[in-house]
């Protein structure tokens, strides 16, 4: 269902080969949009361009297969496409480590996938002028940044840093009217989802979904917050966290 006009908008969506990337991708689509797609799989990407030229024949679709940890790439790739009107980060890892077996390789692996690729990625972008002006960034981050859970030290810091660097942005480039934000989903069920789920037994899977009032959340529940956050309605929101819980922490407030 169409509801923001993104005709003539393009967007860069990271990660997007599946899960909230993927629906990001499809959910503006159907408001016109046309898009840049990034992700390592490329039969997915292929997939997801599929997805949104059914949705929208009249738009563009592009997509990148690269790993946004090699600079060079990401460079390469900056430095060839068009100015777009807003970015979505939606790529990075989870990988539960307790803290005693934190070692230097860990915390670069994680710090890589999760930060540093997305600092560097909306860095070569602001550098070239490639974001236009009223433009938006939206990242994709994590409710463990502000609530702690076991073994996700490492996770959580690095979702933590992603936070504070989107205020920062926020500030520096409100004189261009580029506003960034960021959004912190609970469990959502993507493929990351899964992977979870055969870690660990039904029975505890099934005891943290049943701390959710609203129930687990679906990719399209936050794809539906960055279309709002990329159009023209939230001109007057950056710098700002949202959680998108389900209902998960209102007990702890």
């Amino acid at each position: 269902m169409k509801t923001y006009n993104f005709q003539n908008k393009t967007f860069l969506i990271t990660g997007a080969s599946s899960g909230i990337g993927r629906e990001t991708a499809c959910r503006l689509a159907e408001d016109g949009a046309s898009l840049i797609l990034l992700g390592r799989n490329i039969e997915n990407l292929k997939e997801t361009q599929k997805k949104c030229f059914s949705l929208s024949a009249n738009s563009t679709f592009d997509f990148f297969s690269l790993d946004l940890t090699d600079e060079k790439a990401v460079a390469d790739l900056t430095g060839k496409i068009i100015a777009v009107d807003g970015v979505v980060i939606s790529s990075g890892k989870i990988e539960p480590f307790p803290a005693s077996f934190i070692n230097w390789k860990k915390i670069d692996s994680m710090m890589h996938s999760n930060f540093y690729a997305a600092v560097i990625l909306v860095s070569l972008l602001l550098k070239q002028r490639k974001i236009n002006e009223n433009g938006s960034l939206v990242f994709i981050s994590s409710i463990s940044s502000q609530f702690p859970h076991l073994g996700g030290t490492l996770y959580s810091s690095s979702k933590a840093a992603l936070e504070a660097y989107v205020r920062n942005v926020a500030l520096e480039f409100s004189n261009k009217r580029i506003r960034a934000n960021s959004i912190s989903p609970g469990m959502v069920k993507t493929p990351l989802f899964d992977e979870a789920v055969d870690n660990i037994s039904e029975d505890t899977m099934n005891k943290h979904l049943d701390k959710y009032p609203l129930g687990v959340g679906y990719p399209k529940d936050v794809a539906n917050l960055c279309a709002f956050l990329l159009s023209d309605q939230s001109r007057w929101m950056t710098g700002n966290n949202i959680v998108l819980d389900g209902g998960l922490h209102l007990g702890t407030l």
